[in-house]
């Protein structure tokens, strides 16, 4: 046990020393943004009208992705659970197919910013994000449960964590979980 422990402060040693270590953009400020919508014909969406919501989630995604599409029914259920929290799926790819819930803003990463600006490395991937005196900070990045985790027999919902903690006013205890799923490109 004391080897395993030993091996395990190695490797996160190594990966530190050598720059691999997550990229977060948890409590940071983020810039509002508009990107355009793909159902609406391009027609541009801006993150402002989202101000009055408890919180937004973006979740990032890739419709050819297989990780993602194993969300599909997830992405229906959760979004119409948390109605006052803001939905926005963003795609890497420019189509619009049916895996994301009709009700929800589908946006297209044209240039990549976004992803780079929030450091997003894989899909499926979630920002949720909060409106405070003016300002939208990152509250939660990462993977949304643990359902890809084929070590882990049970599914924490991480994602769903956050918003909760959100909404009842508490400080997220886990702001940051590694994804799991597509390389972004």
């Amino acid at each position: 046990m004391r080897k395993q422990y030993l091996l395990l402060w190695l490797w996160s040693s190594l990966l530190w020393s050598f720059g691999l270590e997550a990229q977060t953009t948890v409590n940071t400020k983020i810039e509002a943004f508009s990107a355009p919508e793909l159902r609406k014909g391009g027609q541009r969406w801006a993150l402002n009208q989202y101000n009055d919501k408890a919180c937004v989630v973006l979740i990032f995604s890739n419709p050819e992705c297989a990780y993602d599409k194993l969300y599909q029914d997830w992405f229906v259920d959760v979004s119409r659970q948390y109605s006052q929290v803001g939905w926005v799926f963003i795609s890497t790819q420019q189509f619009a197919p049916d895996i994301y819930p009709p009700n929800v803003p589908l946006l297209y990463d044209e240039d990549g910013r976004l992803c780079q600006a929030l450091k997003i490395e894989k899909t499926p991937e979630c920002v949720l994000i909060q409106y405070q005196r003016g300002v939208w900070m990152v509250k939660y990045q990462g993977s949304l449960d643990e359902r890809l985790n084929r070590a882990r027999k049970e599914n924490t919902p991480f994602l769903e964590q956050a918003i909760a903690d959100v909404l009842a006013g508490r400080l997220i205890q886990t702001p940051f979980r590694r994804p799991i799923g597509c390389v972004v490109r």
